[in-house]
Protein backbone atom coordinates (compact mmCIF):
# COMPACT_ATOMS: atom_id res chain seq x y z
CA UNK A 1 0.00 0.00 0.00
CA UNK A 2 1.40 3.36 -0.93
CA UNK A 3 0.09 6.73 0.15
CA UNK A 4 1.08 10.36 0.54
CA UNK A 5 0.99 12.86 3.35
CA UNK A 6 -1.10 15.83 2.11
CA UNK A 7 -1.59 14.08 -1.24
CA UNK A 8 -4.56 16.19 -2.30
CA UNK A 9 -4.22 18.96 0.21
CA UNK A 10 -6.04 22.06 -1.08
CA UNK A 11 -3.46 24.24 0.60
CA UNK A 12 -0.28 22.57 -0.61
CA UNK A 13 2.04 25.44 0.35
CA UNK A 14 1.03 25.55 4.00
CA UNK A 15 2.62 24.28 7.18
CA UNK A 16 0.54 21.97 9.36
CA UNK A 17 1.30 21.96 13.09
CA UNK A 18 0.10 18.42 13.70
CA UNK A 19 -1.05 15.89 11.10
CA UNK A 20 -2.60 12.53 11.97
CA UNK A 21 -3.00 9.84 9.33
CA UNK A 22 -4.96 6.68 10.18
CA UNK A 23 -4.61 3.61 7.98
CA UNK A 24 -7.21 0.88 8.53
CA UNK A 25 -5.94 -2.53 7.48
CA UNK A 26 -8.09 -5.55 6.60
CA UNK A 27 -9.50 -7.65 9.42
CA UNK A 28 -7.01 -10.23 10.59
CA UNK A 29 -3.89 -8.31 9.53
CA UNK A 30 -0.89 -8.82 11.76
CA UNK A 31 2.53 -7.29 12.29
CA UNK A 32 2.05 -3.98 10.47
CA UNK A 33 5.14 -1.93 9.72
CA UNK A 34 5.37 1.45 8.07
CA UNK A 35 8.30 2.72 6.00
CA UNK A 36 8.32 6.52 6.08
CA UNK A 37 11.29 8.58 4.80
CA UNK A 38 11.10 10.91 7.83
CA UNK A 39 10.42 10.57 11.53
CA UNK A 40 6.82 10.05 12.65
CA UNK A 41 5.18 8.83 15.83
CA UNK A 42 3.57 5.43 15.16
CA UNK A 43 0.92 3.65 17.20
CA UNK A 44 -1.57 0.81 16.71
CA UNK A 45 -5.27 0.79 17.53
CA UNK A 46 -8.18 -1.58 16.94
CA UNK A 47 -11.23 -0.49 14.97
CA UNK A 48 -14.48 -2.44 15.06
CA UNK A 49 -16.92 -2.14 12.20
CA UNK A 50 -20.04 -4.01 11.17
CA UNK A 51 -19.63 -7.80 11.16
CA UNK A 52 -16.04 -7.66 12.41
CA UNK A 53 -15.03 -10.66 14.47
CA UNK A 54 -11.56 -9.74 15.73
CA UNK A 55 -11.44 -6.07 14.70
CA UNK A 56 -9.29 -4.27 12.19
CA UNK A 57 -5.78 -3.10 12.94
CA UNK A 58 -5.37 0.64 12.49
CA UNK A 59 -1.93 2.21 12.10
CA UNK A 60 -1.85 5.80 13.38
CA UNK A 61 0.92 8.10 12.16
CA UNK A 62 1.43 11.49 13.77
CA UNK A 63 3.78 14.14 12.43
CA UNK A 64 4.36 17.64 13.75
CA UNK A 65 5.46 20.63 11.67
CA UNK A 66 4.49 19.15 8.31
CA UNK A 67 5.80 21.09 5.32
CA UNK A 68 5.25 20.48 1.58
CA UNK A 69 8.53 18.49 1.41
CA UNK A 70 6.87 15.82 3.57
CA UNK A 71 4.44 15.03 0.77
CA UNK A 72 6.27 11.86 -0.21
CA UNK A 73 5.03 8.29 -0.63
CA UNK A 74 5.21 5.83 2.24
CA UNK A 75 4.53 2.11 2.42
CA UNK A 76 2.64 -0.10 4.85
CA UNK A 77 3.50 -3.79 5.11
CA UNK A 78 1.47 -6.39 6.99
CA UNK A 79 0.80 -10.12 7.24
CA UNK A 80 -2.64 -11.36 6.22
CA UNK A 81 -4.17 -14.83 6.51
CA UNK A 82 -6.73 -15.45 3.73
CA UNK A 83 -8.95 -17.48 6.10
CA UNK A 84 -10.16 -14.18 7.59
CA UNK A 85 -11.85 -13.42 4.26
CA UNK A 86 -14.34 -16.19 5.08
CA UNK A 87 -15.32 -14.94 8.55
CA UNK A 88 -18.07 -12.52 7.49
CA UNK A 89 -19.68 -14.74 4.80
CA UNK A 90 -19.73 -17.76 7.15
CA UNK A 91 -21.25 -15.62 9.91
CA UNK A 92 -23.99 -14.31 7.58
CA UNK A 93 -24.75 -17.77 6.16
CA UNK A 94 -24.98 -19.18 9.70
CA UNK A 95 -27.32 -16.38 10.76
CA UNK A 96 -29.65 -16.94 7.79
CA UNK A 97 -29.60 -20.71 8.36
CA UNK A 98 -30.46 -20.23 12.05
CA UNK A 99 -33.28 -17.82 11.12
CA UNK A 100 -34.58 -20.32 8.55
CA UNK A 101 -34.51 -23.25 11.01
CA UNK A 102 -36.18 -21.11 13.70
CA UNK A 103 -38.99 -20.04 11.36
CA UNK A 104 -39.59 -23.62 10.14
CA UNK A 105 -39.69 -24.88 13.74
CA UNK A 106 -42.08 -22.11 14.79
CA UNK A 107 -44.45 -22.77 11.89
CA UNK A 108 -44.62 -26.51 12.68
CA UNK A 109 -45.26 -26.15 16.39
CA UNK A 110 -48.81 -26.42 17.68
CA UNK A 111 -49.06 -24.07 20.64
CA UNK A 112 -52.83 -24.18 21.07
CA UNK A 113 -54.26 -24.72 24.56
CA UNK A 114 -57.55 -26.34 23.58
CA UNK A 115 -58.25 -29.92 24.47
CA UNK A 116 -59.26 -32.37 21.88
CA UNK A 117 -62.72 -33.75 22.53
CA UNK A 118 -63.11 -37.49 22.54
CA UNK A 119 -65.95 -38.95 20.59
CA UNK A 120 -68.00 -41.51 22.51
CA UNK A 121 -69.17 -44.51 20.69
Amino acid sequence: MESHFCHRCPLSDTVVDKLTVKIVLPEGSEEPSVVVPFEVKQSLEKKYSYLDVVGRTMVVLEKTNVVPEHSTPFQVYYQFKPIFMLAEPVMLISLFFLLFITSITYLHLDLSLRQESRERS
